[in-house]
């Protein structure tokens, strides 16, 4: 864990570039989750559109590497150092295969997206209980 950490961490400037990548990503969830309160249609249709074509794929996989990456850059320097490294790790893991299965990946969403609809509100809370508990935590002692 520290030898990975320490590999991301060489220069400041990519200490500064985590940390603004953790906190772009609590922005996108604080705003997702009261878009779906707002406006839920926008917000299907967003989810719709994730795995329509490969290229949005590649990139919705891209940027949650970006951001497991991240996660794991500053977790040394946050109060919850275990969970950052975790998380992040566990979308850096998962996101490596969705790169490259996108037949897959748009076969589940027709099961998924129902499923997703369904249950939007109880996402909307954990998308801002994720964001705040991230913010909170990301900030220095």
């Amino acid at each position: 864990m520290d030898y990975v950490t320490e590999a991301l961490r060489l220069h400041p400037l990519l200490v500064w570039l985590w940390r603004f990548v953790v906190f772009a990503a609590v922005a996108y969830l604080l705003i997702l989750g009261a878009l779906i309160f707002i406006r839920p249609a926008l917000v299907m249709r967003f989810f719709e559109g994730l795995a329509v074509t490969g290229r949005v794929n590649f990139l919705e996989a891209l940027l949650r590497i970006i951001v497991g990456v991240a996660l794991v850059g500053t977790s040394p320097e946050t109060k919850a150092p275990v969970f950052f490294f975790g998380f992040g790790a566990v979308l850096v893991l998962t996101s490596i295969p969705l790169m490259f299965l996108h037949e897959l990946h748009r076969r589940q969403a027709v099961w998924v997206i129902p499923l997703v609809r369904s249950i939007l509100p109880a996402m909307g809370l954990v998308a801002i209980a994720l964001g705040a508990f991230i913010a909170w935590a990301a900030t220095r002692y």
